[in-house]
């Protein structure tokens, strides 16, 4: 068994937007709030008025619920602004878009996680700079490891789509250098925690330098394979391959050579893990 890629994360902190883990929750305290707003408010505004004056509590619970409202409008628009990227997958439901085809891809060891010998293999086309890749990493990605490849029922390999932005294949190619002194895992959750924000290729370079000191990585190693053209060309194979394979967006996954494409909800690897299993 591999290093767990979320839980050995130094620090999971993301700097863009992070898809809500409690949305009603979030949605009903943020009400409370507006409506505390509110009494405080009223409070303020009836103190030079009559003492007898009553607060209308019916109001107050009012403002509490247009609150809520407001917060899912809110959340709604933002969640239709995310999916405007034309190369992100928005999650469709999971269908293999190739049919019943299926399709066997070797994978780099030094990017897998779990068992050599877990019965079902979960390949994940994705870009660094993938908002929804970013989505599965923060919700999906924790669940199925602790249920499927801790259990030694799964193993997850990493391959790269980078096409999203101009630093998507720089950011590739660090976690690939990282892979070569085995922390591909560790820059992998370092750069969807967004600890190396985009910038131009040079700036990335000198932050993940840092980084690669922090996971205690030889420096000198890691920048002689930044330079070294192969790298480049070992993302570019990745990303042809996802090409001959269908992948049209990210995140793809191929489970068991099918694929499933989107930020899926657990529920959708649920059913395919399950039914990758009956086929053995």
């Amino acid at each position: 068994m591999q290093q767990d890629p979320v839980q050995s994360t130094p620090e999971r902190v993301t700097t863009g937007p992070i898809p809500s883990r409690g949305g009603s929750l979030g949605t009903l305290l943020l009400g409370m709030v507006i409506g505390a707003a509110v009494v405080a408010g009223l409070v303020n505004f009836s103190s030079p008025r009559k003492a007898d004056q009553a607060i209308d509590l019916e109001a107050i619970r009012a403002a509490a619920r247009d609150g809520a409202r407001d917060a899912l409008s809110q959340q709604a628009q933002s969640g239709a602004g995310n999916a405007s990227s034309a190369n992100e997958a928005a999650a469709p439901a999971p269908v293999a878009a190739t049919g019943d085809q299926v399709f066997n891809v070797v994978h780099r060891p030094a990017n897998t996680v779990g068992n050599d010998t877990a019965p079902v293999t979960i390949v994940e086309y994705s870009d660094f700079e993938c908002g929804y890749c970013r989505s599965f990493y923060n919700t999906t990605l924790q669940q199925v490891i602790n249920d499927y490849v801790k259990t030694g029922k799964v193993k997850i390999s990493y391959k790269h789509f980078p096409f999203l932005a101009d630093s998507s294949l720089p950011k590739a190619m660090l976690s690939e250098c990282a892979a070569e002194q085995g922390k591909f895992w560790q820059m992998h959750n370092a750069l969807f925690g967004g600890r190396i924000p985009k910038a131009d290729e040079a700036s990335m370079n000198k932050q993940a330098m840092q980084l690669a000191a922090e996971f205690g990585m030889n420096g000198a190693r890691f920048g002689d394979c930044l330079a070294n053209p192969q790298v480049r060309q070992r993302v570019l194979d990745d990303a042809s391959e996802g090409q001959k394979v269908g992948v049209r967006g990210t995140p793809t996954f191929l489970i068991n050579g099918k694929p499933l494409v989107g930020a899926q909800p657990y529920a959708a690897f649920r059913l395919a893990i399950e039914q990758a299993q009956t086929r053995q």
